[in-house]
């Protein structure tokens, strides 16, 4: 289990670390930390450079207190997010205030409840795969069952003997992608210029990605919260095994990936649960 599961509740020592927030120099500093602790919540502690670099900001004393803040943060994401008793939205304040104990400092519990009653909404949308929390229609199509076996390249063998082995040969992989999914002939099959849009679930996925390319272009840092935590949305799970997607799917997907946001971060971090996906994507 991960930091995640430390607790909905908790008593009064598990939010203790918290109060190392306290040494923040301004409250970016935590707001950062809460987004990094989103996407990386279900691990045992942040990645060695995240967690070097709270080190540093907190001016923390031992090399485990990262490891209990970081603890702290998830154990309040999951009372709510992903606990069974998790609130609504509408109760968030009230329910989110119950989290801390009595005596816990005022100044910085107001601080913390009002961080989480504006993320979580936004990560709550990020789980169910949407980030504009509308249900929308169209897009409950059947979640495909995933194929055991790995399907043969053009060139012949198999994608594992093709896996990209380093950050270089992986940058070369998505950028010939990026370019064969731009051209006219995007995608799996040849697109002519009267090609029918995308309909039913594909139709769905396009303007998920297109929504999620422009919140990128906006704030960058959505790309990071979004596409490379531990849980992917399950809209981009289906994209990534669904094995006939459009041309114009396709080109939105490397489109998204190929921002500097993604890329960048995916080539320094190759355990991600996106790299792992795109490795064994058909």
């Amino acid at each position: 289990g991960g930091g995640q599961r430390g607790g909905g509740g908790g008593g009064a020592d598990s939010r203790q670390p918290l109060l190392l927030l306290l040494r923040a120099s301004n409250e970016s500093v935590i707001e950062r930390l809460f987004d990094d602790c989103f996407a990386h919540r279900g691990e045992r502690s942040l990645p060695k450079s995240k967690a070097a670099t709270l080190h540093a900001e907190l001016k923390l004393e031992r090399a485990d207190q990262p490891r209990e803040v970081y603890q702290a943060v998830c154990s309040l994401l999951y009372a709510l997010l992903e606990a069974a008793d998790a609130p609504p939205n509408l109760f968030l304040k009230r329910e989110a205030g119950k989290l801390f104990p009595d005596g816990f400092h005022e100044d910085l519990k107001e601080l913390l409840v009002e961080l989480l009653v504006r993320k979580v909404p936004r990560w709550r949308d990020c789980l169910n795969g949407t980030l504009d929390g509308g249900g929308g229609g169209g897009g409950g199509g059947k979640k495909k069952g995933r194929k055991e076996e790995w399907r043969e390249l053009e060139n012949g063998g198999s994608r594992r003997d093709d896996e990209p082995t380093s950050p270089s040969s992986l940058r070369a992989v998505k950028e010939a992608l990026v370019a064969g999914a731009a051209s006219p002939a995007g995608g799996n099959k040849a697109a002519s210029p009267g090609a029918a849009r995308p309909s039913g679930p594909h139709a769905s996925m396009a303007k998920w990605l297109e929504k999620r390319a422009a919140e990128m272009r906006r704030d960058g840092s959505t790309g990071t919260t979004l596409l490379l935590g531990s849980k992917l949305p399950q809209v981009l799970v289906d994209v990534l095994e669904d094995t006939d997607l459009p041309p114009l799917v396709m080109r939105r997907l490397f489109a998204l990936l190929a921002h500097p946001s993604v890329s960048e971060t995916l080539l320094r971090e190759r355990l991600d649960a996106l790299y792992r996906r795109l490795l064994d994507s058909p």
